[in-house]
């Protein structure tokens, strides 16, 4: 039974939570988009975190049982052992937080972060800012950052496609800037030149595509 209706003009956009059934039909010539904004099934988190931590452990590393166990029986002190072993891994905040930065940044299409052809340097980004050029960021990228208020010695970490770089404090407005805002021109780094790290970084992003 139909609670609701809309009519879209050009450029409405229509939000739909979750678990909201619905149908839509075109009522005249036009092009519509249905856009998803889900996040990650718990599987599919699931199997990217153990993957990541298999890829540090080696073959040599083994679940330990107590001595006394029999072999012929699971008890009670063997399952707690096992669930000991494994919680290990989801107590380290720092190691969870940079898995989960770079899952949640991981490029879904590869064909959508394609490497400039001719890399630009340093020296020429600034010349075509100051000549009023900007950069628009790639609309495949996912960019996403981290900093802790309590622990501010400790950096920032910016992730972006799948990669993680520690960065210094006091970069904290020029990253939140990068993640939020997708064109960028000089007036939006009034402290950019030759000698800042920020250069190097932007230069780095915009060669890789």
């Amino acid at each position: 039974k139909e609670e609701q209706s809309f009519v879209l003009e050009t450029g409405d956009v229509l939000y739909l939570p979750p678990k909201v059934a619905h149908w839509g039909t075109a009522l005249n010539n036009c092009i519509t988009y249905s856009v998803g904004f889900r996040t990650p099934s718990l599987s599919q988190s699931i199997i990217a975190f153990t993957d990541d931590i298999c890829e540090n452990l080696s073959d040599n590393e083994r679940l330990i049982f107590p001595s006394t166990h029999s072999p012929f029986s699971i008890d009670k002190n063997i399952v707690a052992g096992i669930k000991n072993q494994l919680s290990n891994f989801l107590e380290n905040d720092e190691k969870l937080l940079r898995w989960y930065g770079m899952f949640a940044t991981e490029v879904k299409n590869d064909n959508s972060i394609v490497p400039l052809n001719e890399a630009i340097s340093n020296e020429g980004l600034l010349e075509a800012l100051s000549l009023g050029s900007c950069i628009i960021r790639n609309e495949g990228s996912r960019f996403i950052y981290h900093q802790d208020k309590g622990s501010i010695e400790d950096g920032i970490d910016l992730f972006v496609d799948g990669e993680h770089c520690l960065l210094s404090i006091v970069l904290y407005e020029e990253v939140k800037l990068l993640c939020k805002k997708n064109k960028f021109s000089n007036d939006d780094f009034p402290s950019l030149n030759e000698g800042t790290y920020f250069l190097t970084l932007l230069v780095k992003l915009i060669n890789r595509g």
